[in-house]
């Protein structure tokens, strides 16, 4: 009886392991968006510096290049590039790991001159990390007025959604289409 309670045992443990195992090529995302997320916080403090896109010191675009590189998504190097490479992402569609964009000047027809990536969005809420001039790498609220005024956009790129698993996530006609 103890040999057939152990066999039955080892042959649950086995179906069930083998059951529902995908493997790497039976799912195209490589990553689950938290891993990116989580990766990006972890230079929290990291010091601003000009032109900088290590460790050593990040600008805005170097920090954002310099993530997405980690997780095999091309940027440009510069912010104003990134906005006009991204697919346009609307407020209630956006997505840890979408880019923001802002202007240095909140008076219209300011150029982009900022950029970070979505951390959390809920209600309408967006939290972003990114390289700060003052405070380095920092998490920012988009409701804060400096960023509020200056606010240009959200973008998506297009191997974002390509390499990341998001749960439930479902693409816009207009990422299908392309």
């Amino acid at each position: 009886m103890k040999i057939k309670r152990s066999l039955l045992t080892l042959l649950l443990a086995f179906s069930f392991h083998f059951q529902g195992a995908a493997t790497p090529a039976d799912d195209p995302c490589k990553y689950t968006i938290e891993e990116l997320i989580r990766y990006a916080k972890k230079f929290r403090g990291i010091r601003y510096k000009s032109g900088g896109s290590k460790p050593s010191g990040f600008d805005c675009s170097g920090f954002v290049n310099y993530i997405y590189k980690k997780f095999q998504i091309p940027v440009e190097r510069s912010s104003a590039a990134m906005f006009i490479k991204g697919m346009s992402v609307g407020i209630q569609h956006v997505l840890p790991g979408d880019l923001i964009f802002f202007s240095r000047s909140s008076k219209p027809g300011s150029v982009i001159s900022h950029v970070g990536i979505v951390v959390k969005s809920e209600e309408g809420k967006l939290k972003f990390i990114h390289s700060s001039t003052t405070h380095g790498v920092i998490i920012s609220d988009l409701s804060e007025e400096y960023y509020s005024k200056r606010f240009k956009g959200l973008k998506r790129m297009p191997q974002l959604t390509d390499f990341f698993h998001f749960p439930f996530y479902y693409p816009s006609p207009e990422e299908q289409n392309p």
